[in-house]
């Protein structure tokens, strides 16, 4: 007579190969998603950035990326400041608003690019004071225990890229 169906050892060894390759799957699968988070939120952020430095060429102004609410995680707006004073009032031109990094991941920028990036029409960086504008942004996964990326911007307004550790 011919067997119909599986003996409780085989299911037991099909469980636990199972349960082995789940085990390494799950982390570096987790591990994959926070990467590609981290990429998004740079590629959003770098093309803002570019794009405040052409509109500042384009219009032959001063052109402002602008953090929003006191942090560059909440987003950022690309403006005209018409006054001058580094903030968004109603005489300000809009360009464009965008929201921050979607997921856990943190942007913050060092003291020189904490609040805004700035670009005069010759596409340097410059402060509002005149001075040049070098800083660098970071950005890390919540989580705080992966690796990173540093936009590092120099006054000449070019971005440069590099991994940094998140702690």
């Amino acid at each position: 007579m011919k067997q119909q169906g599986y003996t409780l050892i085989e299911c037991m060894v099909a469980l636990v190969i199972i349960s082995v390759v789940l085990g390494l799957a799950v982390p570096s699968f987790n591990q994959m998603l926070h990467k590609q988070a981290l990429d998004a939120a740079r590629m959003k952020l770098v093309s803002a950035i570019k794009m405040t430095r052409q509109e500042a060429v384009y219009r032959n102004r001063a052109v402002t990326l602008l953090q929003r609410n006191g942090d560059w995680s909440n987003g950022w707006t690309t403006m005209v400041d018409l006054d001058g004073n580094g903030t968004l009032d109603t005489t300000d031109i809009v360009i464009r608003q965008q929201a921050g990094p979607e997921g856990d991941i943190a942007l913050s920028g060092n003291t020189p690019v904490s609040n805004y990036i700035r670009y005069t029409p010759d596409g340097t960086a410059r402060l509002y004071s005149g001075a040049f504008q070098a800083g660098t942004l970071t950005l890390c996964h919540a989580t705080g225990n992966s690796q990173g990326i540093k936009l590092v911007l120099s006054s000449g307004g070019r971005l440069r890229q590099e991994l940094t550790n998140c702690r």
